[in-house]
């Protein structure tokens, strides 16, 4: 049996891309949905606007990450959950979002009422039991403009049929 050393394991092993390699493969191509778990806004600003790709990211997060990156880069989309009715009303006055996010749990219509009043786009989580045709025809029926599933070539089987993809 003959025993590798790290540095050879590390050379077998495929790099794992940074943010810049991933906006730089994804530019002209792809607008990009970052959900960002920790990470400092400064420097996801500074990563998007080297990459050239302020108009094509959408960003995921905390309302107090998405109100340092809208102070820092108003021209970048952020996009808080809905939550609620009243954190709703809030994050549309301190953020003015031009999309939210809605999960299982918060797909209300009293709070998808307010997003399309609000004129902002509806992007909505399909994943698990909600990743069906009927799921996303209802998501699409209420107003979604994006819908996030673990199916993708199937859900763009569905909307060819029904006209709604290319």
């Amino acid at each position: 049996m003959r025993t590798l050393t790290y540095q050879q394991v590390r050379a077998q092993e495929p790099e794992v891309p940074t943010f810049a390699d991933v906006l730089a493969l994804a530019k002209g191509h792809i607008r990009v949905y970052v959900d960002v778990k920790q990470a400092a806004a400064t420097a996801l600003v500074d990563a998007i606007r080297h990459a050239a790709m302020t108009s094509h990211v959408v960003i995921y997060g905390n309302p107090n990450l998405l109100a340092e990156v809208t102070a820092l880069a108003p021209e970048i989309s952020v996009m808080p959950e809905s939550v609620s009715v009243p954190a709703l009303r809030k994050n549309l006055d301190t953020l003015k979002p031009r999309v939210i996010a809605f999960s299982d749990w918060n797909w209300k219509d009293e709070i998808i009422t307010l997003a399309r009043d609000a004129q902002a786009a509806i992007y909505v989580d399909r994943l698990g039991k909600a990743d069906t045709p009927s799921a996303w025809q209802d998501a699409i029926d209420r107003g979604a403009t994006g819908i996030q599933t673990n199916k993708p070539a199937e859900l763009v089987a569905f909307l060819r049929g029904k006209g709604l993809h290319p």
